[in-house]
C-alpha cells in the first residue's frame, strides 16, 4: 500500500513538473511575441486552470510581474505614439504657415507694383 501511494505521490509530481514547464514555455512565447500577458491568457495559452496558476507561487509570482511589465511598456508604446503623431502634425502646420508667409509676401509685392502703376496712371 505505500508503495502504491508513493508511486501515485511521484506520479503527481511529475505531472506538475511538466504542467510548470508547460506554462513556463506558454509564458516565454506569449512574451516573445507581444500577447497580452494576464491569467485568463495564460491559462488559455498553456491549457490549464487559472486555478493552478494562482496556486503555484512562482508562476503567479512571474505572471503578476510581466503583467504589470507589460501594461507599463503599453502606456509608453501608447505615449511615444501621441507624441510621435503630435510632432507630424505641428511640422505639416509649421510647413502649412511658411507657405502662407511666402504666398503673403508675394501678394504684398504684387499689390506694391499694383499701387505704383495705378499712381502713375493718376498722375498721367
Amino acid at each position: 500500500m505505500k508503495k502504491q501511494v508513493a508511486v501515485l505521490l511521484e506520479a503527481t509530481k511529475n505531472k506538475s513538473e511538466q504542467t510548470a514547464i508547460r506554462v513556463l514555455s506558454a509564458v516565454d512565447s506569449m512574451e516573445k511575441n507581444n500577447i497580452p500577458i494576464n491569467f485568463n491568457s495564460v491559462a488559455k495559452f498553456a491549457n490549464v486552470s487559472k486555478t493552478w496558476l494562482y496556486n503555484n507561487k512562482e508562476i503567479r509570482q512571474k505572471i503578476d510581474q510581466l503583467r504589470n511589465k507589460s501594461k507599463t511598456s503599453k502606456r509608453l508604446i501608447d505615449v511615444q505614439l501621441l507624441l510621435k503623431k503630435k510632432d507630424e502634425c505641428i511640422d505639416k502646420l509649421t510647413s502649412q504657415v511658411n507657405a502662407q508667409v511666402v504666398t503673403i509676401e508675394k501678394l504684398k509685392k504684387q499689390l506694391e507694383t499694383v499701387y505704383g502703376e495705378l499712381y502713375k496712371i493718376k498722375k498721367d
